[in-house]
This record gives structure tokens, C-alpha cells and sequence, in this order.
């Protein structure tokens, strides 16, 4: 079965590779084996891949007990006025740390990333700085983060492969999160938002973890797999953002 999805991968990357430039790592998370791989270590904006590591310093931060899911988050005016993708809470109201984390996965609200972080750390580029901490410790060593949320930064890239790290730490690392990732929808202060990676929706054996789009890149994702017990995570990574009849009809399949 790893074969199998291996080679679904591999065809999706082709399928969507229509006179674009991609990087691309597909290995197990547990054991760190990487089985296919493309310009793994060429840097490039990883767009809302960033989000990875927003959750994953939330999650560490839960397990500490440093903030819990009932705490509230709330919304700056800087937070607020972020560019979409936004979860578009009003200046100064707020919403749960459990509502955020889904806020954050399923409809990739940039607003939800500068609200948290300035929860955790005071403000956005402190905790930047504590995100770059957390990557010194993961082993990305082709990334740098600029800010919380993946929107165009020249100073926010990363590899594919650090992204698979990063993807494979969040597997490993926080086994009691998974399965926010797997949620098709979430109801936030009673807007119903549907996720973007219909590739969850369509398979079961398709388990989540993150898509992402910026004009300057292109579309990227992160995409773990569950056959007969055994995980598989892909990364694809766009460096050109192109206009193709039949890549725009397999983008709105995935995202």
C-alpha cells in the first residue's frame, strides 16, 4: 500500500508540474525514510505550509500547559486587518484556542496566526523569533520565517524537505492533535467554514495536514497518508504560479 500512495503521489506531482518548477519529498514520518524527492533542499516560499509551524508551537505550548483550549484569543487591530484567507473576527473579540487551531487548519486564517502569536509571545515578531528557535531545534535548516501566517514575505522560505521535518515532528510529536487535521469543517462564532484540501473530503486514507497558495509561488501542500497503520507524508512545493486549463481543474479538486 505505501507503494500505492507513493505512486498517487507521484502522478499528482506530474499531473500538476505542467510547465512549473516543483520540489518535492515523499518519506515516512516515524522513520525519517524519504522514497522520492525533487529539489528538496531548494528554498521557497512554503505560503500557509508556515501554519505548520504556528501549530506546532501551539501544541507544544498546550502540552506545557502554558495556555489551554478553552483560553481566549484575542483579535488586534493588527491581527484583524491581515490579508485573506481571515477568519474576519472583529477588533478587539476573541474565540477559544480550540476554535483558533481549526480556524488555523481548515480555513487558514491569517488573521488566527498574528492573534495567537501575539498571545504567545506579545507580538509578531517575537514570536518569529521563536519560530525560527523552534526550526533551529527541528533541523530545518533551509528555513527562515518572517512572519506567522505564510503571506508573501521575500524573507519566509523553506525547503521542502525542512517542510516534511516539520510535518513529520507535528506526527510524531503530538499524536493527540491528528486529528485536527482530518476535520472536513469547523463552526467559528457561527460561520461554518469547509476545508480546503478536498483530498480529506474525497479519502479516507488521506488524513490532512496543510495547503497553502501565494501569487509569488504558486500552490503548495503538505499531505499525510494512513495505509494498513502506516503513514506517508508528501510535500510539493510550486515556484511559479501558472495558468493551465487542466492544473486549474486538478488545483479545485485539491484545494
Amino acid at each position: 500500500m505505501r507503494i500505492i500512495l507513493i505512486t498517487l503521489f507521484i502522478n499528482l506531482l506530474i499531473f500538476m508540474n505542467l510547465n512549473a518548477k516543483i520540489a518535492a519529498v515523499i518519506g515516512d514520518p516515524i522513520t525519517g525514510e524519504v522514497f522520492f524527492k525533487v529539489n528538496k533542499d531548494t528554498k521557497n516560499y512554503p505560503a500557509s505550509l508556515t501554519k505548520m509551524m504556528t501549530l506546532y508551537i501551539i501544541f507544544d505550548y498546550l502540552n506545557d500547559n502554558k495556555i489551554t483550549k478553552n483560553d481566549n484569543v484575542k483579535f488586534s487591530n493588527y491581527a484583524a486587518s491581515q490579508k485573506p484567507s481571515r477568519l474576519n473576527i472583529p477588533i478587539g473579540e476573541s474565540i477559544t484556542v480550540e476554535n483558533l487551531i481549526n480556524g488555523l487548519i481548515i480555513k487558514s486564517g491569517n488573521d488566527a496566526a498574528v492573534a495567537i502569536a501575539e498571545k504567545i509571545s506579545g507580538t509578531e515578531k517575537k514570536f518569529v523569533k521563536l519560530m525560527n528557535s523552534y526550526a533551529r531545534t527541528l533541523n530545518m535548516t533551509n528555513t527562515n520565517f518572517a512572519n506567522p501566517n505564510g503571506l508573501p514575505n521575500k524573507s519566509n522560505l523553506s525547503s521542502a524537505y525542512d517542510m516534511f521535518l516539520l510535518g513529520s515532528a507535528i506526527y510524531n510529536d503530538f499524536p493527540e492533535f491528528r486529528k485536527y487535521f482530518n476535520k472536513t469543517s469547523t463552526v467559528i462564532n457561527g460561520v461554518k467554514y469547509n476545508t480546503h484540501n478536498k483530498l480529506v473530503s474525497k479519502y479516507e486514507y488521506y488524513k490532512g495536514l496543510k495547503t497553502g497558495y501565494i501569487y509569488k509561488s504558486g500552490f503548495q501542500i503538505a499531505l499525510l497518508g494512513i495505509f494498513n497503520d502506516r503513514p506517508l507524508l508528501g510535500v510539493y512545493l510550486e515556484f511559479i504560479s501558472v495558468v493551465i486549463p487542466q492544473r486549474k481543474e486538478m488545483i479545485k479538486y485539491i484545494f
